[in-house]
């Protein structure tokens, strides 16, 4: 339900939330929808509610906080949120980053609740995620969405921003362009903030390096590594290194012990559609570029995010 958007009427109450399109750790998404000139245009709106349930309040008072003790503490959380969506419009200028068009907050005591609840408006698109379900994707595919995610990281770098969470969830697509977006920002590290070191590890485990899974730190080389992994499964029918071979099934044990095995320092195969297409060579030299992208050891893989880009534009498959 979208009981809080429709009570609290964000944006001056002009969109009316349509569907829930995402959630995740950092809040809900709803496809919301106005009339503006006699046509309707759509918008993506995440929903981020502090704290995010009565649970979380209940901990805070078990800690010993008494109601204005977390009054402080919560709106701390919520002075760090506002802090992330606002960086975010420093970002709206690269193509390949989804577009950031406003926040808002609102305080929930309108609903009788006590905290707030964090309003992002951003521009609609497709998640790659139910496209990599729709449909089988080409070597063609895996390279584009590849080159635009480097440019979109190659971005951030220049502005000093670590996304710290690459993975086909915060991937999108925008239909009328053709074009893949890098999106959710809710672990990114701002370097150029005093603070920006004291978050914890982040990321998946799935999409996460070694020497982060070992307590390293991220870094950009990191988002690099995420970008790689979604690359070989791309070209490995979305199954993550170690795993048995398409199309034969898998337990959840054998998931986690060659999750363990790439953790651990072991290096990854070759992608298996390269067995299916070696009269490709383009495909090879591509599955030869995801591998390396995914080296166990971070100086045997690309070191930045323009020349992982470069090494795929020579292929020529764009």
């Amino acid at each position: 339900m979208a009981e809080h958007i429709k009570l609290l009427r964000p944006f001056e109450g002009q969109w009316e939330p349509e569907r829930e399109i995402g959630a995740g750790s950092f809040g809900r998404v709803w496809k919301a929808a106005r009339k503006k000139e006699g046509e309707k245009e759509y918008t993506a709106i995440k929903e981020i509610l502090i704290p995010g349930s009565e649970e979380v309040l209940r901990e805070a008072r078990f800690e010993g906080l008494d109601e204005e003790g977390a009054k402080l503490y919560f709106r701390g959380i919520l002075d760090q949120a506002e802090k992330e969506a606002a960086f975010m419009g420093k970002l709206s200028d690269c193509p390949n980053i989804v577009r950031f068009y406003e926040y808002e907050v609102r305080e929930r005591k309108e609903m009788g609740e006590f905290g707030w609840a964090l309003y992002i408006r951003m521009e609609l698109l497709v998640p790659v995620r139910e496209i990599f379900l729709e449909r089988k994707f080409s070597v063609r595919d895996a390279a584009r969405l590849a080159v635009h995610i480097c440019n979109a990281l190659e971005y951030c770098g220049k502005k000093g921003i670590i996304h710290r969470d690459i993975k086909p969830d915060n991937l999108f697509y925008d239909p009328k362009t053709d074009t893949y977006k890098l999106g959710d920002f809710g672990y990114a590290q701002d370097l150029s903030r005093a603070t920006a070191s004291k978050k914890g590890r982040p990321g998946t485990l799935s999409y996460m390096p070694p020497e982060v899974y070992q307590g390293g730190m991220a870094s950009g080389q990191s988002d690099l590594y995420g970008l790689g992994m979604i690359l070989y499964r791309m070209l490995n029918h979305f199954r993550i290194p170690f795993l048995p071979e398409y199309p034969a099934p898998f337990s959840p044990g054998e998931r986690d012990a060659a999750l363990m095995k790439r953790l651990n320092g072991e290096e990854p195969g070759e992608p298996q559609i390269l067995r299916e297409q070696e009269d490709e060579e383009k495909a090879v030299f591509l599955g030869r570029i995801a591998r390396k992208s995914i080296a166990a050891c971070p100086k045997d893989r690309f070191q930045s995010a323009k020349e992982l880009r470069e090494s795929i534009q020579k292929l020529d498959l764009l």
